[in-house]
């Protein structure tokens, strides 16, 4: 019998709001290691969706060859960041990642981000791009409209009040019922959704024209996510001038956690892949 994804949230929810355990290792506070490898060949670096931690990449390497160390961003605010101030300018983000990124770009890497970690590892890929620096062998965006998009509400998602704002997390099916339910949670965990869900939102309406990206482009989707529809997932092919492809899975906004296994196994070959060019 396969796992309710109520079962699935529920618990990733919870392990979002936890310290990461003592057998993860911190290179900086930026990123988080589940498995640290200093003899990998190529690192994969993850970007979580609102709300969502380093903890949610705590499994990946177990998927990957040995020579792929995965590194997970931790943005402040969350986990073992928690009393960290959270960050609701973008630009100020995007300048402390790129500075925290220039030291880990000495060996070929991936960029996957989920929603907002997707806007996010895009926009820090056109700003390597600008300066010069080396660019992952793929870009991989999933659960994202295309950066050039118009939002789709004249309210953005940040602004509305309290019971809107719940409305819209449930709608999206990625936090249980029962959570959304506990005032005591969601006075910790509503803040942080607001200012990355402003994350998001400034990020689409300050996308300026930029140069395609010279690098390979992925993106994944869900086949009933309503938030990134198919044709809105396919409109990423404007964005690079190098190879392009979609893949879709089972599942609506959050089918990195009811996919999971074929995501990864997707991920895997993809990886394998640039392990052997």
């Amino acid at each position: 019998m396969p796992i309710p994804e109520f079962f699935i949230y529920t618990v990733q929810f919870l392990l979002d709001l936890l310290p990461m355990s003592f057998e993860y290792r911190k290179h900086s506070n930026w990123f988080v290691l589940p498995q640290p490898n200093d003899r990998s060949r190529l690192r994969l670096f993850c970007f979580p969706y609102a709300g969502g931690g380093a903890s949610l990449f705590r499994r990946w390497s177990q998927f990957f060859p040995s020579e792929v160390e995965v590194r997970a961003v931790q943005l402040p605010g969350r986990e073992e960041r928690a009393s960290d101030p959270l960050i609701r300018d973008l630009d100020y983000l995007l300048l402390v990642l790129f500075d925290e990124f220039k030291s880990h770009l000495d060996k070929p890497f991936l960029l996957f981000g989920h929603s907002l970690g997707a806007l996010i590892a895009y926009r820090l890929t056109t700003i390597f791009q600008q300066r010069q620096l080396p660019l992952p062998a793929y870009l991989i965006v999933s659960g994202a409209r295309a950066p050039h998009l118009p939002l789709t509400r004249t309210t953005p998602i940040s602004q509305l009040s309290d019971s809107e704002f719940i409305q819209e997390l449930r709608d999206l099916n990625g936090i249980p019922k029962p959570i959304l339910q506990d005032e005591e949670v969601l006075s910790y965990y509503l803040p942080l959704l607001r200012a990355d869900f402003a994350l998001s939102e400034r990020s689409r309406s300050r996308m300026a024209a930029a140069r395609k990206l010279e690098c390979s482009v992925l993106a994944l989707g869900g086949v009933e996510d309503t938030d990134a529809p198919k044709k809105d997932i396919e409109a990423w092919q404007e964005q690079t001038t190098r190879e392009f492809n979609v893949k879709l899975f089972s599942g609506d906004h959050f089918f990195i956690h009811s996919s999971q296994d074929q995501v990864l196994l997707y991920l895997n070959s993809i990886v394998s892949q640039v392990l052997r060019s």
